[in-house]
């Protein structure tokens, strides 16, 4: 309690010389705070026990990214027992050490008696409660929707050593822009996979100079009389221009495939790029956070045979996106903008966008029935939006949907008679079920 005692003398002090001027608006911090604050401090550590509890469920609601405060999720009821004293008491206990600063902040849970305290990283007594090794997919993974895209997202949590039986066979290095938010990452080599990636200073993050290596590393020692050919064999510069037709064939194949495997590659940096920015979209990415999906960049491409592989990965998880954000804007609900989006893409949340969604779209369709048994849907044109949105339940994570929506508005407007006793019969069958 050292560190507390500290603050709180720094803090009666501060209340002396404005008491001296005048103003007696502030209290002193006395015994009662310091136990409140034991409380809390023994409650967060308990808490943090958890596997990943602290790291898992701060960012969400986190606005003081650079201190990274630790987030304590109670009530006054609670802290009550804890203590013996009123609620009432735990409120003014509490005010007077946001007050002080020993606590930064206090969040409400709208309507509900539940808020979230905020500790000041500098008054808890916890050393290691920034983990390095955090990865917010890995949480958002564990009960993945999509197959594909839990396959291909998954590889990012995936160490190191799980994957050295394909290091002979891939060798990257390639330069990928830092956002300009996050300072730009040194220089950084990983002996396990052979990658290195810098800082190329381009504002746009293009990854057109995204380059592969060939499949023989390259000879960076001082022994400049060597080349290393397209299989990896040793050279002398004598015998470099006597290579044989044998070898000229091989390098034109090796060409090949390198590029093929540097487009494939690239649409996998690009799909890891487009996870970050919608998984962080909310906050402020840690370094440590992008380093680490940037060095397991290459597990991506390990997933895919082909640039249509990695293509089509990177439109489905798109269009998952697009899905639960269309639905929750237009309910005016929480967007990308305001909230983390792993409250979005975890099934089993309680205040999950899915479960949201469910429940929203079940509210609606239950208010479209009533408008429909009532007659009040009359026009084609309401029609048609009705059978829609009824067939878009079924068809919303199938391609064939979408393409027969923009056939059907896009390019058979005079259609739209027939769809809608198409739209008429399949509404009658439901409501004959």
């Amino acid at each position: 309690m050292s560190l507390y005692d500290a603050k709180a003398a720094d803090y009666n002090t501060m209340v002396t010389i404005d008491r001296d001027k005048g103003d007696r608006s502030r209290q002193y911090l006395k015994s009662a705070h310091r136990e409140l604050y034991r409380e809390l401090i023994f409650s967060l550590k308990s808490r943090m026990n958890s596997s990943l509890f602290v790291m898992r469920n701060a960012p969400e609601l986190l606005k003081m990214e650079a201190l990274s405060p630790l987030v304590l999720a109670t009530n006054r009821k609670r802290l009550s027992s804890f203590t013996r004293k009123s609620e009432a008491t735990i409120y003014r206990l509490t005010e007077r050490l946001i007050d002080a600063r020993i606590i930064l902040e206090k969040v409400n849970h709208g309507t509900q008696r539940d808020y979230d305290l905020f500790m000041n990283p500098e008054m808890v007594p916890v050393s290691d409660h920034k983990n390095e090794d955090f990865n917010p997919l890995l949480f958002i993974l564990k009960n993945s929707i999509d197959i594909t895209i839990q396959r291909t997202l998954r590889s990012i949590c995936t160490p190191c050593s799980s994957n050295l039986n394909f290091l002979n066979k891939k060798i990257i290095t390639g330069n990928l822009q830092e956002h300009e938010e996050v300072s730009a990452a040194p220089m950084t080599n990983n002996e396990q996979s052979g990658t290195s990636y810098k800082n190329t200073g381009d504002p746009q993050g293009s990854f057109e100079d995204l380059l592969a290596l060939n499949i023989a590393k390259i000879n960076t020692s001082d022994n400049k009389g060597l080349v290393v050919n397209a299989f990896g064999v040793a050279i002398s510069p004598q015998s470099t221009a006597k290579i044989n037709t044998l070898d000229e064939y091989g390098q034109k194949i090796e060409a090949l495939r390198r590029r093929e495997e540097e487009r494939t590659r690239r649409y996998a940096i690009m799909l890891v790029e487009f996870v970050i920015s919608v998984l962080f979209s909310g906050r402020s990415i840690y370094k440590s956070e992008r380093d680490k999906a940037y060095r397991f960049g290459e597990f991506y491409f390990q997933k895919f045979n082909s640039e249509v592989d990695c293509e089509r990965a990177m439109e489905q998880y798109r269009e998952r996106v697009r899905l639960v954000q269309r639905y929750l804007e237009s309910n005016k609900a929480f967007s990308f903008d305001n909230i983390w989006p792993a409250r979005y893409m975890d099934p089993e949340n309680y205040t999950s966008g899915f479960i949201m969604t469910q429940k929203w779209l079940k509210k609606h369709r239950d208010y479209l029935d009533l408008q429909f048994k009532t007659r009040k849907l009359k026009t084609e044109q309401q029609m048609l939006s009705y059978a829609l949105k009824r067939l878009e339940q079924e068809y919303r994570n199938k391609s064939a949907f979408v393409y027969w929506r923009s056939y059907l508005l896009n390019k058979a407007p005079g259609k739209i008679q027939e769809y809608e006793h198409a739209a008429v019969a399949i509404l009658h069958q439901k409501s004959i079920k």
